[in-house]
């Protein structure tokens, strides 16, 4: 989350995987937010493949 850019706060999405933050840009007025991915326990079977978002659980399979 960066500074207010026309009364918006700026927001950028990285690639980086959770802890890794060697991969991150250091930027002034920048804080890193961390959320938790609900699919790092791999919650899909039968190779499914998860996606975070979209239902109340946070992921669905597909």
């Amino acid at each position: 989350m960066g500074p207010l850019t026309e009364g918006m706060l700026t927001c950028e999405m990285s690639n980086a995987t959770s802890g890794e933050t060697t991969a991150l840009e250091n930027k002034t007025n920048y804080t890193y937010l961390e959320i938790e991915n609900p699919c790092s326990s791999s919650p899909c079977l039968n190779g499914k493949k998860c996606q975070a978002g979209f239902t109340s659980k946070g992921f669905r399979c597909q």
